[in-house]
């Protein structure tokens, strides 16, 4: 930026008061309802990675907090995404508006260097502290560079932009360049010591969780379960299977799935599937071809959960009627 530059943000606002900010959540949604933390700023200084509080939710090198949404939000809010809020007052620094929403192949064919935040927003909150908004949706971002706002504005909808495969908004926040993680914010603090956490509001640590469950009459295809977690729950006719599936996040080698679908006779099937591996995405699914006899008319009902060491970490179901 060039000093004419920052002579005239001068000449719009006075920028907030020195000291440190307090953020509020980024993303108009509700934690654990129709949005979740996919991943941590990865507080590994070496090769590895972990997140602030020791576990894995976070990736080598990642320098900010993914909010991702839940599959289980209405599909007009799934497309139109959801609200990007300024997390503190400021001045917008940068904006990025014009990059296609899709997802950015595995095999990175598709080149984004220098684009990898996609659409987006960097703001000035005074001394040394900028935040970043990323992913945004093409078109969305509604403020400009040089504009005033205020903790709580719309900056635009969460997309799928840039180098992501999955709609979601990474947040990251920066004091004097250097990352800061906003659930940890000492830069030398331990996961064995009580986090000072900058958010407004205090945001718990959830290591792992559902993202979405659903039915289908085979084993989905993971691609599209990431393009759009849901599948229709009703049929025309009987299906020839049915199959229930789950797509979680943050597993553990400890961890396993249980998939249970009862009908109107009861029982159809009831399994438990291990997850002999950490990893930061997954879907596992179970199913039963239809009898010789058909499927019994009636309400049938499909339960997920994930267990840990025993423990229930997460659960959810989900109702449909086969005719």
């Amino acid at each position: 930026m060039t000093k004419a530059f920052w002579a005239f943000i001068g000449s719009l606002i006075a920028l907030p008061a020195m000291g440190e900010p307090s953020f509020i959540q980024p993303i108009d949604c509700e934690l654990g309802e129709t949005c979740y933390i996919q991943n941590y700023v990865d507080r590994d200084p070496g090769p590895g990675f972990r997140d602030f509080a020791c576990d894995r939710l976070t990736y080598d090198g990642h320098k900010g907090t993914d909010f991702a949404i839940l599959g289980d939000v209405d599909i007009n809010t799934y497309f139109r995404g959801l609200d990007v809020l300024a997390a503190a007052d400021g001045v917008v620094l940068g904006v990025r508006n014009t990059m296609a929403d899709k997802p950015h192949p595995s095999d990175r064919s598709q080149d984004v260097s220098g684009k990898e935040c996609g659409n987006g927003v960097v703001i000035d909150h005074g001394d040394g502290w900028h935040t970043q908004y990323c992913h945004l949706k093409n078109q969305s971002v509604r403020v400009k560079q040089g504009q005033s706002v205020t903790a709580g504005d719309v900056l635009g909808q969460t997309g799928l932009s840039g180098l992501t495969s999955f709609r979601h908004l990474h947040f990251s926040v920066r004091k004097d360049g250097q990352i800061v993680d906003p659930f940890s914010a000492d830069s030398d603090a331990t996961c064995t010591d009580t986090p000072r956490q900058i958010w407004a509001e205090p945001v718990a640590h959830v290591p792992t969780g559902l993202i979405a469950i659903g039915v289908h009459d085979a084993v989905p295809d993971y691609e599209d379960l990431v393009a759009l977690p849901r599948t229709p729950n009703h049929w025309a006719h009987p299906p020839a299977a049915l199959v229930i599936w789950a797509m979680g996040y943050g597993s553990d080698p400890a961890d396993r799935v249980a998939l249970i679908l009862t009908g109107p006779d009861g029982a159809v099937f009831d399994t438990a599937i291990p997850l002999d591996k950490a990893q930061s995405r997954y879907f596992r699914a179970y199913g039963k071809k239809r009898p010789a006899g058909g499927w019994p008319s009636g309400t049938y009902t499909g339960t997920a959960t994930i267990e840990r060491n025993g423990q229930v970490m997460a659960q959810d179901t989900l109702r449909f009627t086969l005719p």
